[in-house]
Parts: structure tokens; C-alpha cells; sequence
């Protein structure tokens, strides 16, 4: 909302219409296209700059070291290898370190919970069951029970597994059966309680949301022994991380002497984690994916800079706008919308979709009748148009209306600028009825606001305004 400001008691806020937004920033769409090549060519000429740099560095450095030179797609070709087997030896890492590794598949602790859902509106039972199931399935549960507990989600993921079903019974209540593997009765308990949490929580979200239902706890059973899924889990994993360690060995098996040097090279000096990512960017070469993200980018930054300087004029210039309730706002007789330069392009069709639109000469005229009307009502012969900035912006359309008012037998006076024309002050005096003439996107509303506490003080008679694109 936008408190217009001036001397008049009778102002109101003016709420900035979105749509009127939007058609304004998009008004400038060649404004915006040239920001957004501007910002793209020159992120992405920064990243070319940078790039070439290390390679160059990379490749001096290594020849300098070894008195031996590789191509700049040798060593981008060595750094991603590089960089891929290191991939593989952390995800191994990981593997051999997740719970499920961990658990004793001769002594390994699960543990079952049900629940019932009840509903008193047999056509609420599918809805219900599908909003449990999507956070079951999905990772809402696994964040949950992960945040509370400390265990890596990807361990909750492996190691909890849900299902929701129909009852056989009726068609009142669906099932949840929740099953939770681990190491320890301990670390059981911890997750159960979790689950149990989480799924209170969701049961009082869509009972506040007016999904009704009731969640009932069923049962809770713990089983402690052999299991046959974790000792197949395992089996599975140990034949993936052999595999991916046989891929490592065949790698580095297939360099040749002056190509596994360089490869040997990057691991020197125990560079590993962070550091070896930073290595493998110092010595990487231009590379194309790299420079069109940064491209990609740098469209996306030029777009949301030029258009948000835009919104930020829209709001803060405070100008009169197509959109604004006229009479809402400033209590005046809407006599004619005018169109401007953009009259039948692009924009000017989608902001007026499913409205019933008027060229130049058909506005004017509709605008001289209402006008002409109003006359024949009150015994009008001589009409004022006054508004800011006439002969410099809406001379032709005063021009154009001028005419038109003479077939009505009213003789129209232009005056142009009377809050800043004290010449335009006396040709007020002399008249008994004027109508406001106002450029959309141009006029401040303040000045509005401020010409019609002028006439309304020189005694003069605002019979409406007419806006013009």
C-alpha cells in the first residue's frame, strides 16, 4: 500500500496492483534482455579469465616440476579421473561406516509398530491415506527422525521402512505398519519414539487443515536374533565397494608412466577432502559445462537486477496507473481511457484480455460524448481540460478532444500545468466546470490529488478526468 502524501485531508492508500507491475516491468523487456546479456557476458568472461589462468599455472607448474609438458586436455582429462577415483574411495568410506554395516545380522534388533486410521467420511480415506504415505515415503520422515536422533538420514533411509493400506474390515479406516531395523535396543527406542512423534504431529496437521480422522496405536513389537535381510544388505554392499575398489586399480593400472606421474602427483603432500577438490580446480582447464552455468547465471542475475530496479521505480514513483480505481481513490468520474504508442502490440492485448478495447479516434470520441452528456445535463458551453504537463504530453489527445467537444457546442480551454503555472491559475477564474487531463505513467497521483483541492477552493466544478496512455 502506498499513502499518497499532500495537503488534502481526503487521501486514501493506493494499493499497488500487481498486474499493473508486471505490465510495467515487462514494458521494458529490451531494457531487461540487454541487462541480462550484459551480467551473463560478463560473469562468464570473468570464469573464462580465471580458468585460462590456472590452467596456465597447472601446466607451467607441472613442467617446471618434471621438465615435461601435457596438453591442457591431458591434464583436464587427469584431474577428473583424479578427482572421479577419489569420488569412489569416500563413497566407499561412507558405505563401510553406515549402520547398516554396522549391525550383527546374527544379533540385529527390529522393531514393528501399527497404527489405525479412522474416518467418519468413507470419501476422506483415500485423501487421508495418501498425505501419510507421501510423508512416510518421502524424506520428511528421514529428515525428522534424522534431526532428533543425530543418525545420518541416509542410515534412516536404509534402515526404516513404512506401508499404508486398506483395512479389510470396512471402508472407515486404512493401516500403518512401520518397521525400524538397528544395532541396539537403545538406538531402537530412540527411533520408534521419533516415529511415533512424527506421526502425531502429522495427524494433528491435517485434523487442523479439516482432513477429520483419528490415528489409533495398534501394537509394538520388538524381535532380536538372526535377520536374513541385513546379512543380504551387506553382501550386496561389500560386492559394490569391491567392485568400485577393482574400478580404482584398473585405472590407475591403465596410465601410462608419464601420465600416471602427473596422477601420482596430485595426491603428494596427503592432499585429500577439501584439498583435493582445491588441487583439481587449480589445475582444471577451460571448460565448456563450466562457463555455461556461469552463463546461465549470470541471465538469471541480469534479469533479477534489472527487474527488480523497475518494480523498484514502479513503487516508489507513485504515478497515476490504468489500474487504479479512480473513484476509490480520488472520488472522480472515470470520462475515457486513451491508448498510447503500444495500441495493439503484444502487451497491450495481454493486459487487456477479456476486455472490450478502443483505438485513438474511438476513445476520443467516447470520451467527447460522456463529456457532451455531462454538458447537455448542466447547460455546459465552455469546459476547462487542465493537467500536468499537456503541451508536453498529451497536447495531441487535448487537441483531438478539443475538436470533438465542438460538435457538442462546448468550447474547450486547454490549460496546461496549474500548480506550476501561475498564468494557468487566472484562466481558472474564469470558468465554472473543468475536466482533468492526465498522462498514465507520468503524473504523480499527489498532483492529482493536489488539482482537485485547488478547483475544489476556486469554487470550479470537477466534472471527471480522462487518463491517456
Amino acid at each position: 500500500m502506498i499513502q499518497l502524501q499532500g495537503d488534502s485531508r481526503d487521501m486514501r492508500e493506493v494499493e499497488i496492483s500487481l498486474k499493473g507491475l508486471i505490465f510495467y516491468i515487462l514494458k521494458y523487456w529490451k531494457n531487461i534482455l540487454a541487462g541480462m546479456l550484459i551480467c551473463a557476458l560478463g560473469l562468464s568472461g570473468f570464469k573464462y579469465y580465471k580458468d585460462s589462468k590456472t590452467a596456465q599455472i597447472a601446466d607451467t607448474s607441472y613442467g617446471e616440476s618434471t621438465g615435461k609438458e601435457l596438453s591442457n586436455q591431458e591434464i583436464e582429462y587427469l584431474n577428473s579421473l583424479y578427482v572421479y577415483v577419489q569420488n569412489l574411495r569416500s563413497f566407499n568410506d561412507e558405505r563401510k561406516d553406515s549402520l547398516i554395516m554396522k549391525i550383527d545380522p546374527n544379533n540385529a534388533v527390529r522393531e514393528d509398530i501399527s497404527y489405525l486410521i479412522r474416518v467418519e467420511d468413507p470419501s476422506e480415506i483415500d485423501g487421508i491415506k495418501q498425505a501419510y504415505e507421501q510423508a512416510l515415503k518421502g524424506i520428511a520422515l528421514s529428515s525428522y527422525v534424522s534431526g532428533n536422533t543425530g543418525i545420518p538420514m541416509q542410515d534412516i533411509i536404509e534402515t526404516v521402512s513404512s506401508s499404508v493400506f486398506f483395512s479389510n474390515t470396512d471402508s472407515l479406516t486404512a493401516s500403518i505398519s512401520v518397521g525400524i531395523l538397528s544395532d541396539s535396543v537403545d538406538n531402537s527406542e530412540k527411533v520408534v519414539a521419533e516415529v511415533n512423534e512424527f506421526l502425531c504431529d502429522k495427524s494433528r496437521q491435517l485434523n487442523e487443515n479439516g482432513c477429520g480422522h483419528e490415528l489409533i496405536p495398534v501394537g509394538e513389537s520388538i524381535y532380536q536374533g538372526p535377520d536374513a535381510g541385513v546379512l543380504a544388505s551387506q553382501t550386496q554392499y561389500s560386492a559394490e565397494i569391491q567392485s568400485r575398489n577393482r574400478s580404482v586399480l584398473d585405472i590407475e593400472a591403465n596410465l601410462d608412466e608419464e601420465h600416471l606421474e602427473y596422477y601420482s602427483s596430485l595426491s603428494n603432500g596427503g592432499s585429500t577432502g577439501a584439498q583435493t577438490e582445491t588441487t583439481s580446480q587449480t589445475y582444471k582447464a577451460v571448460s565448456l559445462r563450466s562457463l555455461a552455468k556461469y552463463l546461465l547465471l549470470g541471465l538469471f542475475i541480469g534479469m533479477f537486477l534489472v527487474c527488480g530496479l523497475y518494480a523498484v521505480i514502479y513503487i516508489f514513483a507513485n504515478r497515476i496507473d490504468e489500474d487504479d480505481d479512480i473513484d476509490g481513490v480520488y472520488g472522480l468520474l472515470l470520462l475515457g481511457v486513451i491508448p498510447g504508442r503500444d495500441y495493439g502490440k503484444l502487451l497491450y492485448k495481454l493486459r487487456n484480455i477479456g476486455k472490450r478495447t478502443f483505438d485513438f479516434d474511438e476513445s476520443i470520441g467516447l470520451a467527447a460524448a460522456r463529456v457532451g452528456a455531462i454538458a447537455r445535463k448542466e447547460t455546459i458551453t465552455k469546459l476547462g481540460i487542465i493537467g500536468c504537463g499537456i503541451k508536453k504530453n498529451t497536447e495531441k489527445v487535448a487537441g483531438e478532444l478539443s475538436v470533438f467537444l465542438k460538435k457538442y457546442g462546448i468550447e474547450a480551454v486547454i490549460i496546461d500545468d496549474p500548480l506550476y503555472n501561475p498564468d494557468s491559475v487566472e484562466q481558472l477564474r474564469g470558468l465554472e466546470h473543468v475536466i482533468l487531463l492526465e498522462k498514465i505513467g507520468v503524473t504523480h497521483r499527489v498532483e492529482v490529488w493536489n488539482e482537485k483541492e485547488m478547483i475544489t477552493k476556486l469554487g470550479i466544478k470537477l466534472d471527471g478526468i480522462i487518463i491517456a496512455g
